[in-house]
C-alpha cells in the first residue's frame, strides 16, 4: 500500500513541478516536457500496470489452489461416503445373519 501512495506523490509532484516548469514565450508554443519527468512519468505508469498485472496473476493462482483444494475435498468427502455406505451394508448382512442363525 506504500508504494502505490509514493508513485502518486511522485507523479503528483513531477505534474506540479512540470507546470511550474515554464512554458515557451507564449501559451501557444509551450515549452517541452523535459526528458526527467517524461522518465518518471512513464517509470511509474509501468509500475503500477506491473504491480496490477502481479496482483492479478497471485489472485488467479491463489485462486486456482483453492479451486484444488475444494475438488480434493469433495473427493475425500465422496470417499468418506462410499466408505460408509459399504459399512452399513455389511453390518445390514450381518445383522441378517445373525437373525438367522438364532431362528
Amino acid at each position: 500500500m506504500l508504494l502505490p501512495a509514493s508513485v502518486s506523490i511522485q507523479l503528483a509532484l513531477t505534474a506540479a513541478e512540470w507546470n511550474n516548469a515554464g512554458f515557451g514565450s507564449t501559451r501557444d508554443n509551450p515549452a517541452d516536457i523535459p526528458t526527467e519527468f517524461l522518465v518518471w512519468g512513464l517509470g511509474s505508469i509501468a509500475l503500477l500496470v506491473t504491480a496490477l498485472i502481479a496482483t492479478v496473476i497471485f489472485k488467479v493462482k491463489r485462486a486456482g489452489v483453492a479451486d484444488e483444494a475444494a475438488a480434493q475435498a469433495i473427493v475425500n468427502v465422496s470417499e468418506a461416503l462410499a466408505a460408509n455406505e459399504q459399512k452399513k451394508e455389511r453390518l445390514k448382512k450381518k445383522t441378517k445373519k445373525a437373525r438367522r442363525d438364532n431362528r
